[in-house]
């Protein structure tokens, strides 16, 4: 972060913001291959429509946590 000379609490709220970016990046990839597998036509490794929406959703949730600690 640019960010200098921060409080405990700022570097708590960045550290989050971290960890929430990376656990997105981790569902993205997990949503990509899902997709692929859709368009392989291979149903045994196709997750269900619920995974599928509880992975849109734990995106979601971690991008409001990232909105909220960003601002000051």
């Amino acid at each position: 972060w640019t960010e200098t000379r921060l409080s405990p609490g700022r570097a708590f709220d960045l550290a989050l913001v971290t960890r929430s970016a990376s656990g997105i990046t981790a569902l993205i990839a997990v949503l990509h291959a899902a997709h692929e597998a859709r368009e392989s036509d291979d149903p045994a490794c196709c997750p269900s429509a619920a995974v599928i929406e509880g992975l849109f959703h734990a995106c979601q949730m971690l991008s409001l946590q990232v909105e909220r600690s960003l601002v000051p």
